[in-house]
């Protein structure tokens, strides 16, 4: 079994495949029940291990579907249908592939035992879209010239297409006219980086898209303040799907306006992956949730942590399939003890935080942040191996999402990857349009740890307002590298300030913010590490006049520690 979730947790189709040939259906068949309780248990495990395998092999069929590689998807859908007799993707994956090679028959066939399967499991016809499809088969004529006509095959399928509609501005038109075409760029520009839908424009203003969603754009100016309202429906019953609105104080397209596009992007991403299982408020609630508490996890504050904890839970509650509320709660179990600085530092204190990171990555393995947040609890786990196949991960799944390349620059710096740090450093900065202050904290680290310490000051101004210790001390690490001796003492005083203001219980003293800081330094080269932590004993003791003695974990096992001694 531990083969299976091995392979289970690389999530390419081929691994997935390679599973499903390994696992029988069944955990412990064939053993003697020894009391009801443990048959309550058993039950209970085996239909979360079919879960798991449910959600894999569909994440893994919409890419065999999307990328159009037949032997996946007959043997993926194959697969889904002996153990989900009724699932819609199985179904239509092999009913639109017969479609596409114009076998009318065999998709008629593939319908058929749809309906059966539907009839006999849950006693009702198959769903709307697949009825569709049937009766595409029924009029191949017809199919095909529509086909002709639009001079599109039904590949289009293969990912749910978008047609996106701006609707004329509102307002003057000295303002209008140029703002609303430069947010539609914008927004063309920033639909085109998804991975997860297909973008369709019109090429005049009554052209009609065949399109599965519509996302209508309306612009209005009022008294120079600019508001723009977005609309994501369903074309086949016209459901209102969500619902998004910017609102400008100053007439203008600000930075921070165009990242709240990347925010609707995953927004419409969320609604349409969500559709297939109920397309009703509860689980836009759960998607708004979220988003909020990331928001709050941003400034790495213990209040807002604490804040985000019970949001994440209940949007996690309201959609199981939703993966991004259960990283998130392993990302803040992560960040604690950077936030709180007294608190014990172990192995131990980070596996719950692994075994959540797993979890999300099983639910749904195509989500980039996902894999990031798991190579960081490899780290915490002294797992580095491990943690950089996520990150290499992280950004083969999507090269383009800022959060994910400054995830992965810092996460690869720790490794020793300084050329790849300061590559995807460098293009989060350039793609974000609006960079938050802890993208400053990550690429200032990748910097300082590949070496680039010019680039690395370039980000220090952003973190004196940031309030965490640990960028103060890579700043002040920087800073001496760079001969700035004074600046230097300045930003290690800031740092030890921050890390007795967080402290709590214990008393704070210097040895212990630097035997702090020397828990949660996550980098595998050995000899950078001492580099980095000799140079800030060697900082704190002169500002403070106390010779440090610290206990170094060897990074590689943290079970295992050597003695090293600093006298100044």
């Amino acid at each position: 079994m531990r083969i299976v979730e091995q392979m289970l947790a690389q999530g390419n189709p081929e691994a997935i495949l390679f599973a499903a040939d390994h696992w029988d259906g069944g955990l412990l068949e064939g053993l003697l029940s020894p009391d009801p309780e443990f048959d309550a248990w058993l039950s209970i495990e085996r239909t979360y291990i079919t879960e798991i395998f449910v959600r894999s092999a569909d994440v893994a069929l919409a890419v065999a579907v999307r990328t159009g590689c037949e032997p996946d998807l007959h043997k993926l859908a194959e697969y889904l249908i002996r153990i989900e007799p009724t699932n819609e993707a199985a179904h239509s994956a092999l009913i639109g592939w017969a479609l596409d090679k114009g076998n009318a028959s065999a998709a008629l066939r593939r319908y058929e035992a749809c309906r059966e399967a539907f009839r006999r499991d849950l006693d009702s016809e198959p769903p709307l879209a697949l009825r569709r499809l049937a009766e595409a088969a029924q009029n191949p004529q017809r199919e095909a010239l529509s086909r002709q006509a639009s001079g599109r095959s039904l590949t289009c399928r293969r990912l749910p297409s978008v047609a996106l509609i701006a609707r004329p501005p509102v307002g003057p038109p000295e303002f209008t006219n140029g703002l609303a075409g430069f947010l539609f760029e914008e927004l063309v520009g920033a639909l085109g980086r998804s991975h997860s839908l297909a973008l369709l424009l019109p090429t005049h203003p009554d052209e009609r898209l065949d399109a599965t969603y519509t996302l209508t754009m309306n612009m209005w100016v009022e008294e120079r303040r600019l508001q723009a309202s977005f609309r994501l429906s369903r074309n086949i019953d016209r459901t209102h799907l969500l619902s998004e609105r910017m609102d400008n104080e100053n007439l203008g397209i600000v930075a921070e306006s165009l990242a709240d596009l990347d925010r609707i992007v995953s927004h419409v991403e969320y609604a349409i992956a969500t559709d297939h299982r109920q397309a009703g408020k509860e689980l836009d609630d759960a998607y708004s949730i979220w988003l909020d508490a990331d928001r709050l996890t941003e400034s790495f504050r213990s209040h807002d942590l604490a804040g985000a904890v019970s949001m994440l839970h209940r949007a996690a509650a309201l959609d199981p399939g939703f993966s991004r509320p259960i990283a998130a709660l392993a990302s803040i179990q992560l960040c604690q003890p950077m936030a709180n600085p007294s608190s014990e530092v172990t192995s131990l204190s980070f596996s719950g935080a692994l075994a959540l990171a797993k979890n999300a990555v099983a639910i749904d393995p195509w989500d980039a942040r996902n894999r990031g947040v798991l190579g960081w609890a490899y780290y915490r786990m002294g797992l580095y191996t491990q943690g950089e196949k996520e990150f290499r991960r992280a950004v083969e799944l999507d090269p383009y999402d800022p959060a994910v390349l400054i995830s992965a620059s810092e996460g690869l710096a720790c490794y020793g990857d300084g050329n790849a740090a300061v590559t995807y450093a460098e293009r989060a900065f350039h793609l974000h349009p609006a960079t938050p202050d802890f993208f400053h904290f990550f690429g200032l680290q990748a910097f300082a740890m590949a070496g680039a310490y010019e680039r690395a000051l370039d980000h220090g101004s952003a973190l004196w307002s940031f309030g965490l210790a640990e960028p103060l001390a890579w700043n002040a690490f920087a800073l001496t590298k760079s001969a700035r001796h004074d600046e230097a003492h300045t930003s290690t005083i800031a740092f030890l300030k921050i890390v007795e203001t967080r402290w709590e219980g214990a008393c704070f003293s210097p040895v212990a913010a630097m035997q702090w800081l020397d828990q949660i330094t996550l980098v595998s080269d050995r000899h950078r590490r001492e580099e980095f932590l000799t140079c800030l004993a060697k900082l704190i003791s002169e500002i403070t006049g106390c010779p440090l003695q610290r206990l170094l974990p060897t990074p590689h096992n943290r079970h295992e520690t050597q003695l090293l001694k600093i006298y100044i």
